[in-house]
């Protein structure tokens, strides 16, 4: 299943991205524990015009 990711950095705009539910937890637990003030936020909304996470394959479970 895809997920929709916000990544907000604090002063860019909110980044939009989509990656499969697993590489998204991974990126947004990534994120928590290095960068303090990005927020990653997950849901469904997921457009098929969404570019796909950079680098996504470094979050996934193989």
């Amino acid at each position: 299943m895809q997920m929709h990711l916000v990544v907000e950095f604090p002063a860019l705009p909110p980044l939009h991205f989509r990656a499969d539910a697993g590489a998204a937890r991974a990126f947004r637990a990534e994120m928590a524990r290095w960068h303090r003030h990005v927020s990653v936020r997950l849901d469904d909304a997921v457009l098929p015009t969404m570019r796909p996470l950079p680098c996504h394959r470094l979050f996934e479970k193989t």
